[in-house]
């Protein structure tokens, strides 16, 4: 192997941990994004934890365990629903990453 065809090696190599290094970049911010997301369901129930017995818009006839029950885990249903939306927009842009020619047909 030249130099030159060494230092061309080299070049496509650099470019390609060029390109990786910025689909992780991205990533961490897709992700950071969606941990953002999953903060605001949590503290939109926050009032569940509330030491003042806040219950929101509950009348105390509706204030029962399985009205709580249900809030608890409408806030799941969401964490997990943004959780999952995340992870597989993640899988998506590193099989378009690993697999560009494959990416391409869909």
């Amino acid at each position: 192997m030249t130099a030159s065809e060494a230092e061309m090696a080299l070049a496509v190599k650099d470019a390609e941990i060029a390109r990786l290094r910025s689909l992780i970049d991205r990533d961490r911010t897709g992700l950071a994004q969606a941990l953002v997301l999953c903060l605001g369901v949590v503290r939109s129930y926050g009032w569940m934890a509330s030491e003042e017995g806040e219950w929101g818009c509950y009348g105390w006839d509706e204030r029962t365990e399985k009205a709580f029950r249900e809030e608890v885990d409408r806030a799941f249903d969401e964490i997990a629903t943004t959780a999952t939306d995340a992870l597989r927009e993640s899988g998506r842009r590193a099989f378009e990453a690993f697999h560009p020619d494959l990416a391409k047909r869909k």
